[in-house]
């Protein structure tokens, strides 16, 4: 918790009254919090843009108004739907690992063709 906490204050993410809401898809789930801001905490284990899109609907949430995406740590079931929901809310993404796994060094590739 305190490394997670270190980033958001690199990152300039100051304390603010949140709502929470888990988006489904597949055998992982993202959380989205809503605050002064949105941001994704992971991005679920399947790239399933269209169930995203429609749980942001359900939540009247424009996806571009996401600004930022946090994975918390390189396991498939956390990372594989990030690039499909990167294309479509454009949010800068921030994964404060490094090369831990090989599903990690499979998103590092993945990010790159973005």
């Amino acid at each position: 918790m305190r490394f997670f906490i270190r980033i958001l204050i690199q990152h300039n993410v100051q304390p603010m009254e949140t709502e929470l809401h888990k988006i489904s898809l597949g055998a992982g789930n993202c959380n989205l919090t809503k605050g002064d801001g949105l941001v994704l905490v992971e991005s679920g284990a399947l790239p399933k843009a269209d169930e995203f899109l429609m749980a942001l609907k359900k939540l009247h949430i424009n996806p571009k108004d996401i600004s930022l995406i946090f994975l918390t740590h390189g396991h498939w079931d956390h990372i594989a739907g990030i690039s499909e929901i990167k294309k479509v809310t454009g949010a800068k993404t921030i994964y404060p690992y490094h090369g831990e796994s090989f599903s990690y060094r499979i998103f590092e590739a993945e990010l790159a063709t973005l």
